[in-house]
């Protein structure tokens, strides 16, 4: 088993989109619903910029580039690096889902305003799986990472992965 796996860590990028992940009501060069990668940050960076016109926005992440399940019972935390731009951002939520389709169950939210983010950063987070906790989420059938946010700003994500 891997001690960590590796959600997005690149350390260069020449493709301008993540394929194999999702999002809605964020700003992209093309109309395939993927998120898009800003290659001139070092390391390179999914860009979750919010649309003007809309309330909300999401990016969602594949744990596994198949999209299927993985048991992450062994694993304790999830990391990242976020950096923000702008200073509106009432909420900034990560949610972890297990299961798939009709089976499909969220985890608890974590609220990174509750955390410390702070505007116009870079800031490193650790989240224990453990805060994901929740009675119909399934840490054994995890799928997916999902960034939330409400309001028009934007937030860029390196470093994603997930350790032992």
């Amino acid at each position: 088993m891997l001690n960590v796996i590796h959600i997005f860590d690149p350390k260069k990028s020449f493709i301008n989109e993540l394929p194999g992940s999702w999002c809605d009501n964020i700003i992209t060069n093309s109309n395939k619903p993927y998120i898009p990668i800003d290659k001139s940050t070092s390391p390179p960076s999914l860009m979750l910029d919010s649309k003007k016109d809309k309330d909300y926005f999401i990016g969602v992440l594949p744990i596994s580039r198949d999209w299927k399940e993985t048991d992450l019972s062994g694993y304790r935390e999830l990391k990242f690096t976020m950096m923000t731009s702008k200073t509106d951002f009432p909420m900034v939520l990560v949610q972890l889902t297990s299961g798939n389709g009709d089976k499909e169950s969220d985890s608890n939210t974590v609220d990174l305003c509750k955390c410390g983010l702070s505007e116009y950063s870079t800031q490193e987070f650790t989240i224990d799986l453990n805060e994901f906790n929740q009675d119909k989420f399934n840490i054994r059938e995890a799928r997916l990472i999902k960034f939330i946010g409400q309001g028009n700003f934007c937030i860029s994500l390196s470093n994603i992965t997930i350790q032992r």
